[in-house]
C-alpha cells in the first residue's frame, strides 16, 4: 500500500479543493494551469530528493528497505511520488520542506492537504 503525493510549481496560491480539481484536470487531460511545466525546478527538487532516498532502481537502494511503492515520476509539470506507507510519517515533512525550498507546493489526496510556499512569482520567473 502506497501512501502517493503529488509535487507541483502552483502558479498562484490556490485551494484544497482547486489542488484536486486540477490534478483530476491532468489525470484526465494530461494538462492544468494550475501545473504548469518547471521542469528544471522539478527536476532540481527530485534530484534533491533521490539523493537522500535514491530510487528503486538505484543499486545503493535496497528494495526491502526503500521508503518508494514505486521511484519516483517526474513530468514537465508535476512529480507523483508513492511512498510506503510505513515511510509515510517520515518522509511527508522532509518532502514539504523540501518542495517548499523549491518553491513547490505538495498536495496530500489521503488527507485532504495543500503546502505551499509562502510566497509563489507572480510572473512564473525562479527570482
Amino acid at each position: 500500500m502506497s501512501y502517493d503525493l503529488i509535487v507541483f510549481a502552483a502558479p498562484r496560491q490556490l485551494t484544497v479543493s482547486e489542488a484536486l480539481e486540477s490534478w483530476i484536470e491532468v489525470c484526465e487531460d494530461g494538462a492544468s494551469d494550475d501545473f504548469p511545466a518547471d521542469r528544471p525546478r522539478i527536476d532540481s527538487f527530485v534530484s534533491e530528493l533521490l539523493s537522500r532516498y535514491p530510487s528503486l532502481e538505484d543499486p545503493a537502494d535496497d528494495p526491502a528497505t526503500s521508503p518508494w511503492s514505486f521511484s519516483p515520476t517526474a513530468a514537465d509539470d508535476y512529480v507523483e511520488l508513492n511512498i510506503q506507507a510505513s515511510r509515510a510519517a517520515e518522509l511527508i515533512p522532509v518532502i514539504v520542506t523540501l518542495a517548499a525550498d523549491h518553491r513547490l507546493s505538495v498536495y496530500d489526496g489521503q488527507e485532504d492537504r495543500l503546502d505551499q510556499p509562502a510566497q509563489q512569482p507572480s510572473d512564473g520567473s525562479d527570482d
